[in-house]
């Protein structure tokens, strides 16, 4: 045999760290699928939490009757807490992130004087991208929960179930530094 045919083609090598991989789904895909468990998490957060303020306050105008027994399941605990996490960790995310300089110059030409008035709350919602007016949604969606269930608690007193009280802290916690960030920058 010749020494060409007696060698062995090359053994292919693996992937290495920095020679990219084409994706498993598409792009567009993924993207949909993130927003769609996005969309998801934010209508569960609010479900669970207008059935249990439901279940709260509804016998509250029945002098007899109490709460229903189940909402202090640990199952609905963990559930709830689990989505008011991550709506919280979102909000928090949103509320964190700083504008740069470019943006925030595009905005202050647009926008000079009092925004209520000069140009309207819902105009400047739909002037957002998607994953804009998504964050926003979180941002309200969670500040009139937590809201809610601190008046929950008040009006409901000693019967109010531990899921309501583990909004009302965890969002009292959460708005507690963004207040302190508006009246104290830390820039």
């Amino acid at each position: 045999m010749s020494e060409r045919q007696s060698e062995e083609p090359p053994a292919p090598t693996p992937a290495s760290p920095t020679t990219p991989t084409a994706p498993l789904i598409p792009n567009s895909v993924r993207k949909g699928v993130i927003g769609f468990l996005a969309i998801l998490a934010l209508v569960g957060f609010v479900f669970i939490y207008a059935l249990v303020f439901y279940l709260t306050l509804e016998p509250l105008n029945d002098q007899n009757a109490t709460p229903p027994e189940g909402l202090d399941d640990p199952q609905v605990l963990s559930v709830s807490t689990g989505l008011t996490g991550l709506v919280g960790g979102v909000v928090a995310v949103a509320l964190a992130q700083q504008q740069s300089e470019e943006q925030q110059g595009g905005q202050n030409n647009r926008n000079r004087g009092n925004w209520f008035t000069r140009r309207k709350l819902v105009s400047w919602f739909f002037d957002l991208d998607a994953k804009g007016k998504l964050a926003t949604l979180y941002v309200l969606v969670y500040l009139l929960s937590g809201i809610a269930a601190a008046l929950v608690w008040i009006i409901a007193g000693p019967e109010t179930p531990n899921t309501v009280q583990a909004l009302a802290s965890v969002a009292l916690g959460l708005l507690i530094p963004i207040v302190r960030a508006y009246f104290i920058p830390t820039e």
